[in-house]
């Protein structure tokens, strides 16, 4: 049978709770994130705490951090078990009742946060951006996935299956592509950020640039020499007014345009 064997007090209510090695972190809604020695399997050891002022969630991926603060959702590197260095953020609406939670793969992390629930493209280590936003009414509980399948539970006494082809995508390994070939952004139309993907059958100079609907270059994106093979940029469109835009890739004598809408 189950025996309790400790109890601990804790300064916030516990929010999100992730592992590393022989330490637990534990998110506690507008303080600290605490850190808990689990070696003594008998007894919860605090250690001390961390300078995170965590408001929901909580994940640990290889040596970083996820959760959310008041900057949004915020990843943090690991340095020892008490000195973490911030990475970068994005904003995310706050949940009301500290219900969150996140789990990351690779490329991404998938959060829950009240009504909400984003995918955050976590690929580029210091500027994480949302690729993904669905708004419920009745608020999102908890998440399960399974593959490019995700279980959503909701407050409405029901389960949202969401197929996610993002992650397919992404866990295909970069290979050699057979000739020059650029794709369609996705999400599309997007708010406020989006992914463009291409191809590249041999190593040249590659630029990438966004226009608006008066041919007026409004970002350059890219512009360095790329290995052959496949490559992605998020572009982060937060600055911009809703509207209709233009990427164009050009690599040695292949030039491509596709159009893309910003929805805010």
């Amino acid at each position: 049978m189950p025996v309790i064997k400790d109890i601990k007090l804790t300064s916030g209510i516990p929010t999100g709770i992730s592992k590393l090695d022989r330490y637990l972190y534990i998110a506690e809604a507008d303080t600290l994130v605490q850190v808990f020695d689990i070696s003594n399997p008998h007894i919860l050891k605090g250690l001390g705490s961390i300078n995170i002022s965590a408001i929901g969630g909580l994940n640990i991926s290889g040596r970083v951090l996820f959760t959310l603060t008041e900057s949004g959702f915020s990843k943090y590197k690991i340095l020892d078990s008490f000195t973490v260095e911030y990475m970068g953020s994005c904003y995310l609406p706050i949940p009301y009742d500290f219900k969150s939670e996140i789990t990351t793969d690779e490329n991404y992390a998938y959060v829950c946060n009240g009504n909400y629930f984003n995918i955050i493209n976590i690929s580029n280590s210091s500027s994480p951006s949302i690729v993904y936003t669905d708004h419920d009414y009745y608020g999102f509980t908890s998440l399960a996935q399974s593959g490019n399948l995700f279980l959503l539970g909701r407050r409405g006494n029901s389960l949202l299956l969401l197929q996610n082809d993002l992650v397919t995508q992404v866990r295909r390994k970069p290979s050699l592509a057979e000739s020059f070939a650029l794709d369609q952004n996705y999400p599309n139309p997007f708010n406020p950020s989006t992914v463009i993907s291409y191809q590249l059958p041999t190593g040249t100079l590659v630029t990438l640039k966004v226009y608006d609907e008066l041919g007026r270059l409004v970002r350059t994106l890219v512009n360095e020499n790329q290995n052959a093979g496949e490559h992605s940029f998020t572009f982060n469109a937060s600055n911009l007014s809703s509207g209709i835009y233009f990427y164009r890739l050009s690599a040695g004598s292949f030039v491509q345009t596709k159009k893309l809408m910003l929805l805010k």
